[in-house]
């Protein structure tokens, strides 16, 4: 792809224009990097592209995985499976991404609790 790269400050919150629940969310957020959670699913659903956190490294081109997927992440090293948001990369207005947006800050058994076998739901209950 072609690469426009974006660094998004404080300042240019009200640009990034979070509707009025993730508004709340984001406002809400007890530390910086919870902001950083709520803002960059927002951003990467209405702009698409990739988000990286500043402690990767990029080993090879990620053009291919672009061109055959239009959602992409790692997975986290927890001991638990878990989508890891230090890296992500999604297609603008992807489903996923949405549904995620949609579920921010909302309590895990109004929407999570029923998907996950309770044996296997170890991480941040």
């Amino acid at each position: 792809p072609t690469w426009e790269y974006r660094l998004w400050r404080d300042a240019d919150l009200a640009e990034a224009a979070l509707p009025p629940r993730l508004a709340e969310a984001f406002d809400q957020a007890e530390s910086p990097a919870e902001r950083s959670d709520v803002l960059r699913l927002w951003l990467v659903l209405q702009h698409g592209g990739l988000y990286v956190d500043v402690d990767f490294e990029c080993f090879k081109p990620l053009d291919e995985l672009f061109r055959r997927f239009s959602f992409i992440t790692g997975l986290s090293n927890v001991g638990a499976f878990e989508l890891n948001n230090g890296l992500f990369a999604a297609s603008q207005d992807h489903a996923l991404l949405q549904y995620l947006c949609d579920h921010v800050a909302r309590p895990w058994p109004e929407w999570g609790e029923g998907d996950v076998d309770q044996r296997e739901a170890v991480a941040y209950q």
